[in-house]
């Protein structure tokens, strides 16, 4: 590759990588923040089921821990989450769920 060089100043990569770091943390930022949200749908449910769940609500409880399963394992395959958080996240979440399940009853040995 002899004859033409390529030159970029230093100031030009300063100010491109500034817009992609702020275009990476907003994106982040939002799946974080949906995590978040979901994972508190998951925990207002289990608390208001704790007194008295049947099973359609724990189906509902299921399918609230399903989509915020997604959503993390979604971001920890992004690099957003380290693996570790993403795998404690899910596991409260399980959590909240067999303690409804035994607060009503409702669990089944196999």
């Amino acid at each position: 590759m002899s004859g033409f060089q390529f030159h970029i100043e230093a100031k030009q990569n300063k100010v491109a990588r500034t817009l992609l770091t702020q275009k990476e943390r907003t994106y982040n930022k939002a799946r974080k923040s949906e995590i978040a949200t979901r994972i508190k749908k998951v925990r207002t449910l289990a608390e208001i089921l704790l007194p008295a769940a049947t099973e359609d609500n724990v189906a509902e409880l299921e399918k609230l821990i399903s989509e915020a399963t997604k959503s993390v394992d979604k971001a920890v395959s992004k690099g957003v989450l380290h693996k570790n958080t993403g795998a404690r996240r899910k596991s409260r979440m399980a959590r909240c769920k067999q303690a409804v399940l035994k607060a009503n009853n409702l669990m089944t040995y196999n």
